[in-house]
């Protein structure tokens, strides 16, 4: 995907981090909202020249533990370390969680494509072979969308 289908993805999975955020404040919810379209293409960014791409920054178990960590730091269960984040934790939870949810639909994004995008390490490499990067950005906003409709289901059963 490019950087506007990879924005589009984000749109696509916001009701995770929203739904993530159910239990806190608005506030919250909209700092994990804008998190999430910011994380979207972190992925890409974040890579420099000695980190090659979809390597590191594109591992699916380390932005899914960065969203793990930033809910529990966004409903106050996590030790801060630093006494100075300890007023704004939340917040700064609320933030992170969001972001790691944009990076997980950034993984969702590449994985349909013909690039083998890492899961647990930079080494155990996945791809579902459908189509080229940057190929038919709508099926693969209609397929995140589907797998976020699937959390939210986990995460808030009716």
């Amino acid at each position: 995907m490019n950087r506007t289908g990879h924005a589009w993805g984000a749109l696509c999975f916001a009701p995770v981090p929203l739904a993530l955020m159910a239990d806190t404040t608005p506030l919250h919810s909209i700092l994990a909202f804008l998190g999430c379209l910011s994380g979207s293409s972190a992925p890409d960014w974040l890579e420099f020249d000695r980190i090659p791409h979809r390597t590191y920054t594109h591992i699916l178990s380390i932005w899914l533990a960065v969203t793990a960590y930033g809910y529990h730091l966004a409903i106050g269960e996590t030790f801060v370390l630093i006494e100075a984040l300890k007023a704004t934790s939340t917040i700064l939870g609320a933030i992170l969680c969001g972001f790691g949810c944009g990076c997980v639909s950034h993984w969702l994004g590449d994985v349909l494509n013909r690039q083998p995008v890492p899961i647990f390490t930079p080494f155990d490499r996945y791809c579902l072979n459908l189509f080229a990067s940057g190929n038919h950005q709508r099926i693969t906003c209609v397929f995140i969308f589907s797998v976020a409709c699937i959390l939210v289901g986990f995460l808030r059963p009716f």
